[in-house]
């Protein structure tokens, strides 16, 4: 076996590695949809979205020059005093 077949075989074994770990987490996930969504609707019957979901408003600072989200902060609706450390 030469050098450059064994180069080959380790970059090969690795990208099949990965391709090997991502089936599961994305692609039958992604091929498996309708599955997917009649779990959630069994999952998500006793959640209230109001008791999860924070009321208020999410606002992003983009940089302009790198069109980059830089900053998220949340802003609630309610007034409220932060902690001071």
């Amino acid at each position: 076996m030469t050098k450059n077949q064994r180069i080959a075989l380790v970059f090969g074994g690795f990208i099949t590695a990965v391709a090997a770990a991502f089936y599961p987490i994305f692609f039958y996930p992604l091929a498996h949809n309708k599955e997917y969504r009649d779990v959630q609707k069994i999952n998500r019957t006793a959640v209230n979205q109001a008791d999860v979901q924070p009321v208020g408003k999410v606002t992003q600072w983009i940089n302009k020059s790198t069109h980059r989200v830089s900053c998220i902060t949340f802003t609630p609706w309610r007034s409220y005093r932060p902690t001071t450390l």
